[in-house]
């Protein structure tokens, strides 16, 4: 989607571009294989940083799979009544997470916000700590032109409108829920008010 609003066909042809950006997805995203950025060359110094960055993908991955199984074995213990997850507030523990993750995101966008340039490379410092192979130069990596700090800026903006409004969603969802509960609550409360007064005397 960037190619064209970034206007990195100036320096490439679309196609150019584009099968770069698959090969380089594909190393990201897939087990094993070979650092390749199609058409356009690249130093041993930046593949060893695509390394780098695969391997935070594949802790990515791997986090996503262990929560995941985790969660799904917490549900099922709970349908069966193994185990009884909290309600903090009286709402689902997923309420909780998602205003977490909501908050958390909201500080860490607002920040990014205010200067993209500087969480930039406190990202990179902070997660390839002692290394400075991230710092990359257009002439001895070509590559580097199609990745310019806009593209990384617009993942970003991605990313941080994805997750919060899945947040957002749960806690919408979450509230409503917790709404009609409580609404069923009250007819069931009133439906036995109404039983108990009907109840037939015994003149007896």
């Amino acid at each position: 989607m960037q190619i064209e609003s970034l206007g990195l066909e100036r320096y490439y042809d679309y196609q150019t571009i584009k099968t770069c950006y698959d090969q380089m997805l594909d190393y990201l995203t897939l087990p094993g294989g070979e650092f390749l950025s199609g058409a356009l060359p690249h130093t041993a110094s930046f593949a060893d940083h695509m390394k780098d960055v695969k391997g935070l993908f594949m802790l990515n991955f791997f986090g996503l799979i262990i929560s995941a199984l985790g969660i799904i074995c917490l549900l099922i213990l709970n349908a069966k009544k193994v185990i009884k997850l909290c309600r903090p507030f009286g709402m689902h523990v997923s309420f909780i997470s998602a205003v977490s993750i909501f908050g958390f995101f909201l500080i860490v966008g607002g920040l990014v916000a205010i200067d993209f340039e500087k969480a930039f490379v406190i990202f990179h410092k902070l997660f390839f700590p002692g290394k400075d192979n991230w710092l990359v130069s257009p002439t001895k990596d070509p590559v580097i032109k199609i990745l310019p700090e806009e593209f990384f800026l617009g993942c970003a903006i991605v990313i941080f409108v994805s997750i919060t409004a899945i947040s957002l969603g749960i806690i919408v969802f979450q509230i409503i829920a917790k709404k009609r509960r409580l609404g069923q609550k009250k007819i069931q409360k009133s439906l036995e008010n109404d039983t108990d007064l009907n109840l037939p005397i015994d003149n007896d």
